[in-house]
């Protein structure tokens, strides 16, 4: 009777252990996002939690991107996140990577590569960028005509006067920043 107990118990632990070694996307879906990054490499996790490298997406490739069920106390989904290792050319560096689906299979994406898309689009005249819906919050910084964006909503703050916010991939900081531009400077791409 111990046997069988001691048998039975060993086999629900191994059971359970397997279970929680595959990764829980219950409780996620995905939504619609965008690589920023030209040449933007999306990651496989292997059996030792080391990312590596599997390929380089140009900018603006479509991926969808696992996000939790629940939502912060502002109503967003969570990006489905993990922080690991990545091991390129001798050299090792901690990431937080997003979990995204690309042509039906799961990869990883360092998280400031991605922008949750909105609409993507591109500057259509050189511009001021704006920390805020301010004129006076101008940043040091103007974007060149063409640079890829992805688009958000767009904010009246004068009479005439709209802003829109957009992502965009600073190749500096290797990380997207979300900002405002005046609407007429910026265009969607079909």
């Amino acid at each position: 009777m111990k046997k069988k107990i001691l048998l039975s118990f060993i086999l629900f632990s191994l059971f359970s252990l397997s279970i929680f070694a595959e990764e829980n996307t219950s409780g996620t879906h995905t939504v619609a996002a965008v690589m920023m990054q030209e040449g933007g490499a999306i990651w496989m996790q292997n059996q030792n939690g080391i990312m590596m490298w599997n390929a380089s997406l140009p900018q603006g490739t479509k991926l969808e991107m696992y996000v939790s069920d629940q939502t912060d106390f502002q109503g967003n989904s969570q990006p489905l996140t993990v922080t690991a290792w990545t091991n390129s050319n001798g050299t090792s560096t901690k990431n937080t990577f997003t979990k995204v689906r690309y042509q039906n299979s799961d990869f990883y994406v360092i998280s400031n590569r991605l922008s949750q898309a909105d609409q993507p689009g591109k500057i259509s005249v050189a511009c001021a960028v704006y920390t805020k819906l301010d004129f006076l919050s101008v940043k040091n910084k103007s974007l060149p005509k063409d640079t890829f964006v992805c688009i958000g909503n767009t904010f009246s703050v004068a009479e005439n006067i709209d802003f829109t916010e957009i992502t965009y991939f600073d190749s500096l900081n290797f990380s997207t920043i979300t900002a405002y531009v005046l609407a007429e400077k910026v265009e969607a791409i079909k």
